[in-house]
């Protein structure tokens, strides 16, 4: 289930719209203010945001933007009153991916929501790392363990791609040595050094000490058991259930 944050002021607005996206099947989480969506989001990122053009604390297009700077999910304003062709531009230049005047039916919010995820999920990862959440942004190379941005080496982001893209399953030093580096015969110091720095700047950021588990003799994993409860994060911009991931060493 894919989850929403509806940013909008007008409650009797907020809880319409609300009642329309949870028929079809979405969760949502109402902001009444920008203030109050910055800090939900800081808490839980959701799939898509639903912003109100006008916020009694900000511009609804701030706001965008400045989603856009932090997290990985598409945005769509939402205005009450007509538009001209610049202010629409405007919008989506600085981090809207639609604009929609609220006199159209909830039907085709509801259309036009389901285009953005489905166009996002191609470019976004986004993973359940014990207490934290790791986004991968493909569109922008960039990573973030909740809101915080993880600065990583071209190295460093190979790796990490290549261990996300086969999720339970051990690669082999020698698949990690060819993906990443372009060799066939692969030199496992490289390998360790570079792993022990990605699992440090991963455990910086909150995961835990085990985050990329050694397989004795053989290489590395991220091992992911399906989530055993629903959860507003069980899906996600990807179109893929988000996995719990419970990182173990393992011995051969």
């Amino acid at each position: 289930m894919y989850s929403i944050l509806l940013v909008e002021d007008e409650p009797d607005q907020a809880e319409l719209i609300a009642f329309s996206l949870r028929k079809a099947n979405f969760t949502v989480d109402i902001a009444y203010t920008a203030a109050q969506a910055l800090e939900k989001l800081s808490a839980s990122v959701p799939c898509l945001a639903v912003i109100d053009r006008r916020l009694p604390d900000a511009d609804g297009v701030d706001l965008c933007e400045k989603i856009s700077k932090t997290y990985a999910i598409p945005t769509l304003i939402l205005t009450a009153f007509s538009s001209s062709d610049q202010e629409v531009v405007n919008a989506l230049s600085r981090g809207a991916q639609d604009y929609l005047q609220k006199s159209h039916s909830h039907r085709e919010l509801i259309a036009r929501i389901n285009t953005l995820l489905k166009s996002h999920q191609a470019l976004t990862k986004t993973i359940r790392l014990d207490s934290s959440v790791l986004h991968i942004d493909l569109s922008r190379n960039k990573c973030y363990v909740g809101a915080s941005e993880l600065l990583l080496t071209v190295t460093e982001w190979k790796l990490l791609l290549c261990l996300v893209n086969k999720l339970g399953v051990i690669v082999d030093q020698k698949d990690l040595y060819r993906e990443v580096w372009r060799v066939d015969i692969p030199d496992s110091d490289v390998i360790k050094t570079n792993i022990c720095r990605l699992r440090r700047k991963l455990c910086q950021a909150g995961c835990s000490g085990d985050v990329i588990a050694a397989v004795k003799g053989q290489g590395y994993i991220l091992h992911a058991i399906p989530p055993l409860i629903t959860s507003s994060v069980a899906a996600t911009a990807t179109g893929v259930p988000s996995y719990f991931l419970s990182f173990r060493r393992h011995v051969a």
